[in-house]
């Protein structure tokens, strides 16, 4: 097996990070939709913000094994 090129492996780490942080986009709108509209936020939504949560934290743990 080849050597892994630094730079490759810092370019892949940095498009997995900006890849969680656009999974979190709703997150932040729904914080901004009520602070800033006072727009009610159902309780369905609060359990789909911590499936996303969930599912990002899930990624980062398991992307750390290999």
């Amino acid at each position: 097996m080849p050597p892994v090129n630094r730079s490759r492996k810092t370019a892949v780490i940095n498009t997995a990070m900006i890849s969680n942080i656009s999974y979190l986009s709703p997150f932040l709108s729904l914080i901004f939709i009520t602070n800033i509209l006072g727009k009610a936020i159902y309780p369905a939504t609060y359990a789909e913000l911590v499936m996303i949560i969930a599912a990002v934290l899930a990624q980062q743990h398991f992307s750390r094994k290999k």
